[in-house]
């Protein structure tokens, strides 16, 4: 599985590579960039002095710089190990989170008419920002496009990515594997919540139809993340 803090201990002897290495000034001036997933500021350090690293999840796991060539050069080298060993293909964790404006540049706020729970509880500070410098970036393409390079070296492979966005996830999936050049499917988080009933079900379908064009969609109803699905529409049946 990658996702983005796959490789976190990756070091040089200046800083950890593998994260942002900001300093606590700069930290400072961009502590608002993003709520973390899992609640708390994004920006966490140790001691004063020291380098502060993003995290989108957990403190012990700081998010990857994948603006640094020696970052994701050790990233697709992992997946090259594997590969060589035979196996079938990957799931990607939070496929469309790997990649930060590369200047950490603040998140908006989301209008309140857009706000929703879709990948995270309700209450949650996280809802409420616009999530365009945190995740979902444009240069994130670029590096599936260079994974998908590096897979189609080898028979037989495939790949499946999460994403999580509660504005613009299909639109997500539809770029993320459109093309035959990224990923061979991705799945939202649209039917692992939402409503439990036929109109919401068509209208989801619809929507991603209206949009992709020669993409695979992976649809799913549940995953580590939430409640079975049999427990959460049970009760309909």
């Amino acid at each position: 599985m990658i996702g983005s803090n796959s490789l976190a201990f990756l070091r040089t002897t200046r800083r950890p590579i593998g994260t942002y290495g900001l300093t606590r000034r700069q930290m400072v001036r961009r502590q608002t960039i993003g709520c973390r997933f899992l609640a708390g500021r994004l920006g966490h350090g140790i001691r004063a002095g020291a380098s502060i690293t993003c995290t989108t999840f957990l403190t012990s796991q700081p998010d990857l710089n994948f603006h640094n060539a020696d970052v994701t050069a050790a990233l697709l080298d992992e997946v090259r190990f594997w590969l060589d060993r035979g196996v079938d293909g990957f799931r990607l964790d939070t496929v469309n989170f790997y990649v930060h404006n590369k200047s950490l540049e603040d998140n908006p706020a989301l209008p309140k008419d857009q706000i929703n729970a879709t990948i995270a509880p309700a209450v949650n500070p996280y809802n409420w920002q616009d999530h365009i410098n945190d995740k979902s970036r444009p240069e994130n393409i670029d590096f599936l496009k260079r994974l998908r390079a590096l897979l189609d070296e080898y028979d037989h492979i495939t790949t499946v990515g999460e994403i999580g966005d509660a504005q613009r996830q299909l639109d997500i999936m539809a770029a993320y594997t459109s093309g035959g050049d990224k990923l061979h499917m991705a799945y939202t988080f649209d039917f692992l919540g939402g409503d439990f009933n036929a109109k919401y079900f068509a209208q989801k379908i619809t929507e991603l139809e209206e949009i992709l064009t020669d993409g695979w969609p992976c649809w799913a109803f549940s995953n580590h993340d939430v409640q079975r699905h049999i427990s959460r529409w049970g009760h309909f049946t």
